[in-house]
């Protein structure tokens, strides 16, 4: 996840803090790492939890508890690795339903109860989401790494491209709507995508692309169809 350089600062402060030192300092120095994600998406009221793996402490998961910007609770899962100068991590996503990371399978058992990632990234399947029944779709990892975070302000649930989309791509695409002069539409054309908000196809809108961060992308070519889907949260 890109962070704003004062989080990204609190990020490795905190990280030298919990290299070499006791599992409590561990925690310790985990908690405003997450705390400071959080506020960048402007959850209140965080509690943070931290698990951190008996394995191989390098690895570890933080449970938050917070206020979303309409007053609800909410939780979030995120999971964390130590890169060796600082805690990284990202939130995991809701069709993550073991949890997806870099840690080994027997480390993602201890953490998550399950080894599994669901589904794995990088293989093609069928969405219920998007009813895109006709077409297969695979999950695009966070790509935080590369400055693009899924959704925007929330933690957003993911980005998913068809076959002969790639994910950079896909993120332009999702970018674009978050962008005037699409942000304030329903319905929009990007790169030949043909962009309508979600919510807006099932009934309930029209509603815009920046207030409900939620898209279905079609291009349609001759004998292919190709398809972006972004659940923002």
């Amino acid at each position: 996840m890109k962070l704003a350089a004062s989080a990204a600062l609190l990020l490795a402060g905190a990280g030298l803090v919990a290299c070499g030192s006791s599992t409590v300092d561990q925690r310790t120095a985990i908690v405003p790492v997450v705390r400071s994600w959080a506020g960048q998406m402007g959850d209140e009221h965080v509690h943070v939890r931290v698990h951190i793996s008996k394995l191989d402490p390098k690895y570890a998961i933080a449970h938050e508890e917070y206020t979303r910007p309409n007053g609800k609770r909410s939780a979030r899962t995120w999971t964390l690795d130590w890169t060796g100068k600082a805690w990284d991590g990202g939130p995991v996503a809701d069709f993550q339903k073991g949890g997806c990371s870099d840690a080994p399978a027997r480390v993602r058992r201890e953490l998550f109860g399950t080894g599994m990632c669901s589904p794995r990234a990088d293989v093609f399947v069928r969405i219920p989401w998007g009813r895109s029944s006709l077409v297969r779709l695979r999950y695009c990892k966070f790509l935080r790494d590369r400055g693009f975070v899924v959704g925007a302000p929330g933690v957003g649930g993911f980005v998913a491209a068809s076959r002969g989309v790639g994910c950079h791509a896909a993120a332009g695409v999702v970018h674009a709507l978050e962008s005037p002069p699409c942000n304030s539409r329903s319905r929009c054309l990007v790169d030949s995508f043909a962009c309508v908000e979600y919510y807006t196809v099932r009934h309930r809108g029209p509603l815009t692309f920046a207030a409900n961060h939620h898209a279905l992308c079609t291009e349609l070519l001759p004998g292919i169809v190709r398809r972006i889907e972004w659940n923002g949260g």
